[in-house]
């Protein structure tokens, strides 16, 4: 929200409103776990730490993390869960059935990432959308 009473109309400053700030804090939280682990190049791509959210909420299959997520494209998918494979996130496994059915689960990697992630995505998605969103 704007800032009251400070700030020039053509440069106005903004602040947190309380609901931000509780997210700002799993935000700042989330980040220095991201960077500890050494995953800021996935982690600033938009659809790979939405995709392991999805993951370890218990999606394993493409098509149960692709409903999860409706927003995403099945290209952006798939490239979201190579990346997170590359990066030692996701383990793939293909079930000896006919037709092959890829798997992903968490890594131990991931694990430890994880309840921070799940924090985060929950404080967001208890947030109330505002007009327009």
């Amino acid at each position: 929200m704007r800032n009251p009473g400070y700030g020039h109309p053509l440069r106005p400053e903004y602040v947190l409103t309380p609901a931000g700030e509780s997210v700002g804090r799993l935000c700042v939280e989330l980040a220095a776990v991201v960077r500890s682990e050494g995953l800021l190049k996935v982690a600033l791509k938009k659809w790979p730490m939405i995709v392991l959210a999805a993951v370890g909420r218990g999606a394993h299959r493409f098509g149960e993390v692709k409903a999860m997520l409706p927003g995403v494209s099945a290209r952006s998918l798939a490239l979201a869960l190579k990346d997170l494979e590359s990066e030692g996130l996701l383990e793939r496994r293909i079930s000896a059935g006919y037709p092959p059915a890829p798997a992903y689960s968490l890594t131990a990697k991931a694990q430890r990432i994880f309840p921070v992630l799940d924090r985060f995505v929950a404080a967001c998605e208890a947030l109330p959308l505002g007009d327009g969103q």
